[in-house]
């Protein structure tokens, strides 16, 4: 048998503590197991005389050596042989029943990043300072926007509330607003004057008692003002003939609305009620009334008919002498429709007439021939004149002066058909003693046509010079209404 035999002192160990890169704590043992220990093979660099004498017990598992003899491969942290905590790894040498293991401590591996850690926590430190001020800044910017916009808000809103106090108090109606509960919460300067109660004596009392209102006519107190504005939640008007009692006892006849207030929810929180003085505008009224009741009377007493129809074309006044001419009753027309009460009258000249007068405003005259529906006929002399209400249509019966008219022209027919039948020479003449008509027979004896004898003198141009005298004289006594009638009997010859 030929053996070789060799110093490990002079290869081996020194090539299993050498390290790649510069180390203070690093270091490489190889290990075997015997029975319940295991032994370190070669120099320790922190333990002197340590090869093959150096034995740690299998039951210290923490050792990573231990942990190499108990069958572990890989990366392991524990304590070594010297109590220090290290990191190793431990692989198993092939062939041969023995364990490389190479450690360093923990301390010198964590070394440059405790310094890192040192450095970030000091950089990270000195951010959070830095973003703490600048939060700390910016909130504290922040917080004094915040005051300085709840500062302008509030100042705003005050200002608000001052012009809404002066535009309020500055009203000629008298404002009142009360809570949900009809407590009162202001009055401006002109409810003040009107109720007799300043606003800080009436605040918080009840709307009745400040605003103490009654019916002009029945008397009777109103005392559910809130009750009605609630319950319809719109703007109305509380009541008619409304008489104010103030606090001085003065009755101050008013005119008052009442609103419901709400919130930006919708919600009912009060009511503010309005009210203005009355009592001119009243007396005014009165004034009026009394006035139209006298215009009334004597529209009603007039002789000629008067009907007013407004721009809607009802019928809004008749008067009794209308009734009778229109022959029917004026509360059949009244409130009516014009043409819906005379149809078909549309397509008459009086319509067109009157209604040029509803759109031009222009008078009209006019005489109109009217057939009723009984089928009788009656004559009436129309003015139409434009009044603020509409059109005011003025009517005089003058059926009986039409009737007496034709039948006069009738006679007067009769009597020119006689006059031009007559067969003796009969004439008309002026008070000149000019002719003004000549009949056929005088035509015919005189030998001229009817447009040459017309216009001349018959005394001058037709009587021998020995009558003229003596026929002029007799025609002025008749002229003057001495004499009625005379009779000459006279023999003329013509050529």
């Amino acid at each position: 048998m030929l053996l070789f035999r060799r110093d490990p002192n002079l290869f081996l160990y020194p090539l299993i503590q050498s390290w790649p890169t510069p180390s203070q704590s690093s270091e490489t043992a190889i290990l075997r197991v015997e029975k319940d220990s295991v032994l370190f093979l070669n120099e320790l660099r922190f333990k002197k005389i340590s090869a093959l004498k150096l034995k740690i017990p299998l039951t210290d598992t923490e050792v990573p050596a231990v942990q190499a003899a108990l069958g572990r491969i890989g990366i392991f942290e524990g304590k070594d042989y010297r109590g220090i905590e290290v990191l190793s790894d431990i692989r198993v040498i092939p062939e041969i029943n023995w364990i490389m293991l190479s450690k360093v401590d923990k301390s010198e591996i964590f070394s440059p990043l405790r310094i890192s850690a040192y450095i970030i926590i000091g950089f990270t430190a000195f951010l959070i300072i830095i973003c703490g001020t600048g939060l700390a800044f910016i909130y504290k910017s922040r917080q004094k926007n915040i005051v300085m916009e709840l500062y302008n808000k509030e100042k705003e809103l005050w200002l608000q509330e001052e012009r809404f106090k002066v535009t309020i108090d500055s009203l000629a109606d008298g404002v009142i607003t009360t809570d949900i509960n009809g407590n009162i919460i202001y009055l401006n300067n002109r409810a003040e004057e009107l109720t007799g109660w300043n606003n800080r004596e009436a605040r918080g009392r009840a709307l009745s008692e400040v605003y103490y209102v009654r019916n002009e006519e029945t008397g009777q107190i109103e005392t559910n003002i809130l009750e009605k504005v609630i319950k319809h939640g719109i703007v109305k008007e509380l009541a008619n003939h409304t008489i104010l009692l103030s606090k001085t006892g003065k009755e101050i006849a008013v005119m008052d609305t009442g609103a419901p207030i709400f919130d930006v929810d919708g919600s009912t929180t009060g009511i503010v009620v309005t009210f203005q003085d009355e009592t001119e505008k009243r007396k005014q009224q009165k004034l009026i009334k009394e006035s139209e009741n006298r215009l009334r009377s004597t529209l009603n007493n007039m002789m000629e008919g008067c009907q007013i129809i407004d721009f809607d074309w009802r019928f809004v006044f008749i008067n009794k002498t209308a009734e009778q001419q229109n022959r029917r009753p004026i509360e059949e027309l009244l409130g009516k429709i014009y043409m819906d009460m005379w149809p078909g009258i549309e397509d008459t000249e009086v319509f067109r007439m009157i209604k040029k007068c509803m759109e031009s405003r222009i008078s009209c005259v006019m005489d109109n021939e009217f057939t009723f529906p009984d089928g009788t006929i009656g004559w009436f002399e129309l003015s139409v004149e434009p009044v603020p209400e509409g059109i005011l249509i003025l009517s005089d019966d003058i059926t009986e002066k039409k009737r007496a008219a034709i039948n006069l022209q009738i006679e007067h027919d009769r009597a020119l058909q006689y006059f031009d039948t007559a067969q003796v020479i009969m004439l008309i003449l002026d008070i000149n003693g000019n002719i003004s008509q000549i009949n056929k027979k005088g035509i015919e004896v005189l030998g001229y046509s009817k447009d040459e004898l017309i216009g001349k003198n018959w005394f001058d141009d037709f009587l021998p010079n020995n009558n003229i005298d003596e026929v002029k004289e007799v025609f002025k006594q008749i002229i003057a209404g001495e004499i009625e009638t005379i009779e000459f009997l006279r023999k003329y010859s013509y050529s």
